[in-house]
Order: structure tokens, then sequence, then C-alpha cells
């Protein structure tokens, strides 16, 4: 098993933890500007998310105007000084993203659980439906590739008959933990 260890330079992007809720009906979302005055230190700049639909029919594509439906305030993004940490908080959810440079899972971790109480604090979650947690690297090789199994543990194998010069790769792995699943939040 690899030994881990701090990257001088980790090819992670951007971090983020991702909670989904749900809360309870009738939960009106611009009172989560009520967590403004508590999380300025960190998070100086406050602003509304709104969400809308928009539906078109088939036979009205040309017209101008489709038919929408402001659905106003949905949730807040607060956002540190240097926009590299975010927070959204959401009638969905809660999320913290951390942007390049990453500084690791225990202060990602410690930060997520600190403003996820500040989120309940605000929020009457009545479950917890899903948690997530993703990171985005870059990873940045000189060409030509002649073997890309030296540079990563899964390679990734292109299709016979295809060009050889690989030019992006996506991985996706999910796992469930059955042991340990949400429960409702009394």
């Amino acid at each position: 098993m690899a030994t881990i260890r701090p990257l001088k330079k980790s090819p992670i992007t951007e971090a983020l933890v991702d909670i989904r809720t749900r809360l309870s009906a009738g939960f009106d979302a611009r009172r989560f500007s009520d967590a403004t005055a508590r999380l300025a230190s960190d998070y100086p700049r406050a602003s509304e998310q709104r969400g809308m639909t928009a539906r078109r029919e088939p036979s009205t594509c040309n017209a101008p105007d489709p038919s929408r439906e402001d659905l106003g305030i949905v949730g807040m993004t607060f956002a540190s000084a240097d926009a590299r940490r975010i927070l959204q908080f959401r009638r969905d959810g809660f999320t913290l993203n951390r942007l390049a440079p990453y500084e690791g899972w225990d202060s990602m971790r410690r930060e997520a659980i600190a403003q996820f109480d500040v989120f309940r604090a605000i929020a009457p979650v009545v479950s917890i439906d899903r948690v997530a947690l993703r990171t985005v690297n870059r990873i940045v090789l000189e060409s030509p590739i002649v073997d890309f199994a030296a540079h990563v543990t899964v390679p990734i194998a292109s299709p016979p008959g295809a060009p050889a010069t690989l030019v992006s790769s996506f991985q996706r792995t999910v796992s469930r933990d059955a042991e340990h699943t949400a429960r409702r939040l009394e």
C-alpha cells in the first residue's frame, strides 16, 4: 500500500464536500442570510442563489421568450476574500469547495464539520440523503506518452485502432457503505 504523504505540487485543483439534505417543509431559504455575520471573518463575500425554471415547447423553439418561473432565493454562497474557499447553503444541502492549493483532508474535514454545524443551526435538517467527496485533479504530462501506466496506478487504455495520443481522461469511482446508512435526524 502506498504511503500517504503531502505532495509539493498537488494535482488537486478543487476539492469539495457535498451533503445533500432534506429540510423541514416550509423552510425559507432567505434565512441562510442569518449566517452572514457569523461567517464574515472567514467568508466576507456573500451572495444570494436564485432558482429559475424555463420551459420551451418543441413547437415554439423559435419563440423569443420561453415560459419562465422565478423560484426566488434557493440559497446563499459565502466566499473567502481570495475566493479559494466557497460555502453554499441551499435548500437541498450544503457544499464546501476548496480551490488550489489543497491543504489536505484533515483541514478540509474540520472546516466542513464546523461550517455544516452553522448550516444546521439555521436550517431544520430532517435527513441527510448523501455525503459526497470529490477532487478535481490536473496532471500535466509531456507528450508523447509512450507508457501511461508509468504515470498512474490505474492506467487508461485506448481502444484498439484509436489514435495513440491521449488528450484527456475522466475517471469516476462511486462506493456505498452498506453498514452506515443515513438516518432521520431528530
